[in-house]
């Protein structure tokens, strides 16, 4: 709505409550002399509708949610770390 000069917006943009669930697999192992970590992720596992805020128009009629790029996001990956063994110190100097 027009106001003399100004414009107001009428919907202030309430959002829905944001919730997302995520899950995520590690597994550390060791191959040869490096060490290992497998892992596995996902976000919004149960598909809800992510809305961050809204975008409005200059004259505030139209609006158009702010959402993420994509609705889920997968990752695979393995971590590798290679170096001198120091279990045995870290345990030995903490005793």
């Amino acid at each position: 709505m027009q106001n003399g000069n100004t414009y107001t917006i009428a919907d202030q943009g309430k959002t829905i409550d944001y919730n997302s669930l995520g899950f995520s697999m590690n597994y550390l192992t060791s191959m040869g002399k490096a060490y290992a970590v497998f892992v596995a992720s996902a976000t919004n596992v149960l598909n809800s509708n992510l809305i961050y805020g809204y975008n409005y128009s200059h004259d505030g009629l139209n609006k158009e949610a702010i959402t993420p790029a994509a609705p889920r996001f997968f990752f695979i990956g393995v971590f590798l770390s290679w170096g001198v063994d120091r279990r045995q110190d870290a345990i030995n100097n903490n005793l």
